[in-house]
């Protein structure tokens, strides 16, 4: 019985990764933890991939997707603002319409860097967002809503957003199938 306990007391985990490595290791042989290193180290590794099925290039590329599917959107709110503010500057809320929309940009741009952290809650938060938007346009204005072009630009945004929301689902995948964080 004490063979066993002092053989489970000498069992160690990854700290990242959860993995059993050797007590002797310097780094896990899993994600490549630095398992006897110094705070500094351990609070800033980032993990690296030994699984040769995860291919590093497609985990990048769909990160990028994801978060470009937020960048795009910030592109459209500033440019719809621009265009609406020369379309109604002589009127009265032709800077409203700009500062919202600029407002609006900056926060899909601050999500869509967040996205490297947290991909699927900023997708999914910008979608949200989006969605929120067009309701109230839609209850504001409904007529602008029945115009064939804004249909179809809205259209369009929502599949963007939704291959957004894909990729973003697929990185989660990766990283719960590689027990990354």
């Amino acid at each position: 019985m004490d063979n066993i306990i002092s053989q489970f007391n000498k069992v160690c985990l990854c700290e990242s990764c959860y993995t059993r490595v050797d007590p002797e290791d310097q780094f896990c042989n899993h994600c490549g933890y630095p398992l006897k290193g110094t705070e500094d180290e351990k609070r800033n590794f980032k993990p690296i991939f030994t699984d040769p099925t995860l291919n590093r290039r497609d985990y990048d590329k769909r990160l990028q997707n994801a978060a470009n599917t937020l960048y795009y959107l910030t592109g459209v709110f500033v440019l719809s603002g621009i265009i609406v503010f020369f379309q109604t500057r002589n009127g009265p809320d032709g800077l409203d319409e700009i500062l919202a929309s600029i407002f609006l940009g900056m926060i899909f741009l601050a999500l869509g860097g967040y996205t490297h952290k947290k991909p699927l809650a900023s997708v999914m938060s910008g979608l949200a967002l989006y969605i929120i938007i067009q309701i109230l346009n839609i209850i504001a204005d409904p007529e602008s809503f029945i115009s064939p072009i804004t249909l179809v630009i809205k259209i369009v945004i929502i599949g963007f957003l939704i291959k957004g929301v894909r990729s973003a689902i697929e990185i989660e995948k990766i990283k719960k199938e590689n027990n990354l964080k």
